[in-house]
């Protein structure tokens, strides 16, 4: 899946004489969201048992999908490696719904004792690595396409556990080959303070509606306690201010898609 990339990854792909690699290119960036939305309904549409997603700067080492199986059971809809970052387990994006939690993304991380069984029952998984039953997804459906990045997972995984069990084995690795230091880009920001939060608002919306209005307040607050040091940062000032201000009422009012 080549998500519009201009830097000749699509070219490349193009290139390949390989019968058991077909490339999917898009005219335009979908995001995360619509890469693997396309992505799976392609997948889904050969019939497959299972398919098998992850990004572009992951790695599985080369018994992984062996030590996944290992963990499938009557119950599972879907199976996921641990992920390894800069050499060590990352337990952030693996770990179980917790709505009480303000601004993580509503899920209590993994536990080092977590990763010492060896078939551990989670509830969510990022989309680096999860392997899914093939069968689940027509139940199910594809990711939300309309949240574009930040979050589709998580919505993912709330209508996985309301068919069966997703379960992380702790032998199987995933390496993520993610960046050493944090970027502070003006495209982060807007992932950050738009997508996410409008996506989470969206969520709660649907999923726990009392958590909705708290976190709706705490977003507010925070956009208004945030503008001093935007305005301080000297930097694509009206966009930072549009973004922050913005996934509130569009998480109110559950306008979804591509913005910025």
């Amino acid at each position: 899946m080549d998500n519009a990339s201009t830097d000749g990854t699509g070219e490349y792909l193009s290139s390949l004489n390989e019968p058991s690699i077909e490339p999917l290119l898009l005219r335009e960036n979908l995001g995360g969201a619509g890469g693997f939305y396309t992505g799976m309904e392609r997948a889904l549409s050969l019939n497959y048992d299972w398919i098998w997603i992850m990004d572009d700067d992951a790695e599985p080492e080369r018994d992984a999908l062996e030590k996944l199986l290992r963990c499938q059971n009557p119950e599972a809809v879907a199976l996921t490696s641990l992920k390894i970052e800069n050499d060590s387990p990352f337990n952030y994006h693996r770990g179980f719904f917790d709505f009480s939690l303000f601004n993580k993304g509503l899920v209590k991380p993994l536990a080092p004792e977590d990763i010492k069984k060896k078939c551990l029952p989670i509830d969510h998984s990022s989309f680096v690595g999860l392997l899914l039953k093939a069968e689940v997804l027509h139940e199910v459906g594809l990711p939300r396409r309309d949240f574009f990045i930040k979050f589709d997972d998580l919505e993912y995984c709330l209508r996985l556990r309301k068919k069966g069990k997703i379960i992380l084995s702790t032998e199987s690795k995933i390496i993520h080959k993610a960046a050493l230091k944090k970027s502070r880009t003006t495209w982060t920001f807007i992932a950050n303070h738009y997508y996410a939060r409008r996506n989470l608002l969206i969520i709660l919306k649907k999923w726990k509606k009392p958590k909705f209005y708290l976190y709706t307040l705490y977003f507010m607050a925070k956009a208004l306690l945030e503008t001093p040091f935007i305005l301080l940062s000297g930097r694509d000032l009206f966009l930072k201010l549009k973004a922050n201000f913005l996934a509130v009422w569009h998480g109110l009012t559950e306008k979804t898609g591509k913005l910025f």
